[in-house]
């Protein structure tokens, strides 16, 4: 992202040349360097469209906007002669602004993406699917076997569809899907019109939400298991997800594939779903639905496992119970009113979640892959609370597995690409690996577990794991087998 390094300089150049006119002799002629700022703002803000929310450009976008507003008084005196004669400023504000804007270009810099930020377009197809019931449209990629992989000796290559998160939508996992098909499968991503942010059509275009949405999406995932209603939020993004993936999975089913977009390699009884964040959450659910074990599983519809990423469940999760209110009725009339008004009080303020209710009991096998927070006491008994009760009561093989030094992001290619949200949420030890072959790991992790439900000669081979830093863990319908074959079959 060199373009995006040079704007950020140029921007940072364009602020910091008028803060420095009266204190170099070469640049106090140069009267013009007072149009500076109003074009370091238009680049600042052309960053946005450009390259999409960066996150890491907020510091310097706000800091052209103070500059400017601080040099409306000299742009002013340029078209008014008759008021009084700008005056250049002391030498505190100058100095201040410079450093501000080395430091907010630093910042830029440092946090600037390692990959692109467009998606990949190499051996993809994309199309949309119309769901009537629910008039809602379907954006699907397809990433197919790239011509020098050719058709792997004539060996079938399973599916894996990918569930991304609802924010982040298709961009978070683009660099997973391209491991899954080097690797072997044939992997199919969606987002949906309106419900994904953004979503990617046919087309390539993304279609953003609302900052509003955006907002709200992030709220939830920050406080979607501290507070009832960002709670609400997620159970609705769940729902949404297990929607959409129920009817892919039944588009499939009917069609028996995807007519026309698929190599006839493509081996639709072979299928596997990876979730990642609220897609996750959502296959963690549909796993420990009968309803769809009966009509999805293995061998009714083909699905043979699934793989949750990061994906601790939040529609399990229940609010606080609410404690009756004193009795009116009592020998005090002044203790039952004042009971009364505290519960009132109380009933204004934001509901928590306390508790995890009914947890579903796996029909299929499941594969979780967690951050190294896993292990830390505060996480186990919090965020990954209810994953954890629901990997130790699956009557069917559960594996847990983690890196050391992952952190909450690092198994998408959401820190190649946005890394100053990896920043805030590392992992727990210290990393063993760089966070750019996280993703890569983590999508041997899931080909390694599915080639455990496949036939010996499947296109999808087995893949090397790290030697150290590596964690699993095995639920009781895996006791009986070797640590190593589980993942490593």
């Amino acid at each position: 992202m060199h373009e995006l390094i040079a704007l950020e300089l140029i921007t940072g150049l364009f602020l910091v040349l008028p803060l420095q006119r009266s204190r170099i002799k070469r640049l106090q002629p140069l009267e013009g360097l007072i149009w500076l700022p109003p074009l370091a703002l238009i680049a600042g803000i052309a960053l946005f469209p450009a390259y999409g929310f960066r996150p890491e450009c907020i510091p310097l976008l706000i800091l052209v906007l103070a500059v400017n507003i601080g040099n409306l008084r000299g742009i002013t005196a340029r078209f008014f002669p008759f008021q009084s004669r700008y005056q250049e400023r002391g030498a505190f504000l100058p100095v201040l602004g410079t450093l501000l804007a080395v430091a907010v270009c630093a910042l830029g810099i440092i946090f600037s993406p390692s990959a692109e930020t467009a998606l990949i377009r190499e051996g993809i197809t994309a199309l949309s699917l119309r769901d009537g019931k629910r008039n809602e449209t379907l954006f699907l990629r397809i990433y197919g076997p790239l011509e020098t992989q050719g058709a792997a000796a004539g060996r079938k290559r399973p599916v894996m569809i990918l569930v991304p998160p609802v924010q982040g939508s298709v961009f978070a996992v683009d660099r997973f899907g391209d491991e899954l098909r080097r690797i072997g499968f044939t992997v199919i991503a969606f987002s949906r019109e309106g419900f994904d942010s953004p979503a990617v059509n046919q087309a390539g275009k993304r279609l953003e939400q609302p900052l509003a949405r955006r907002l709200g999406l992030l709220r939830v995932h920050l406080r979607g298991g501290t507070y009832q209603s960002a709670n609400a939020a997620a159970r609705e993004m769940e729902a949404g997800k297990a929607e959409d993936t129920v009817f892919l999975l039944d588009y499939i089913k009917s069609h028996q594939g995807i007519p026309g977009f698929l190599s006839p390699e493509t081996d639709f009884q072979a299928l596997f779903i990876t979730g990642f964040y609220t897609g996750g959450a959502a296959l963690t659910l549909l796993a420990g639905s009968p309803e769809f074990i009966a009509r999805h599983g293995d061998p009714a519809g083909g699905v043979r496992g699934i793989i949750a990423v990061e994906a601790p469940p939040l529609s399990v999760l229940e609010e606080e119970a609410v404690e009756p209110a004193d009795s009116f009725d009592t020998p005090n009339w002044f203790q039952g009113v004042w009971g009364g008004f505290r519960a009132w009080l109380a009933s204004l303020g934001p509901k928590r979640i306390t508790r995890i209710g009914t947890v579903p009991s796996l029909g299929l096998p499941v594969c979780f892959i967690l951050s190294d927070r896993v292990y830390r006491d505060r996480d186990r008994n919090g965020r990954y609370k209810a994953a954890l009760r629901i990997f130790q009561a699956s009557r069917q093989p559960a594996v847990l597995a983690s890196l050391d030094g992952a952190g909450i992001l690092d198994y998408s290619d959401i820190p190649q690409k946005y890394p100053l949200y990896a920043f805030f949420f590392p992992g727990n030890a210290r990393r063993v690996l760089p966070r750019r072959d996280m993703s890569r790991h983590a999508a041997a992790l899931a080909t390694n577990f599915s080639r455990t439900f496949l036939e010996p000669d499947t296109a999808a081979a087995a893949q090397p794991l790290p030697g150290r830093g590596f964690r699993i863990e095995s639920n009781g319908a895996w006791n009986s087998l070797d640590r190593r074959y589980i993942l490593n079959p």
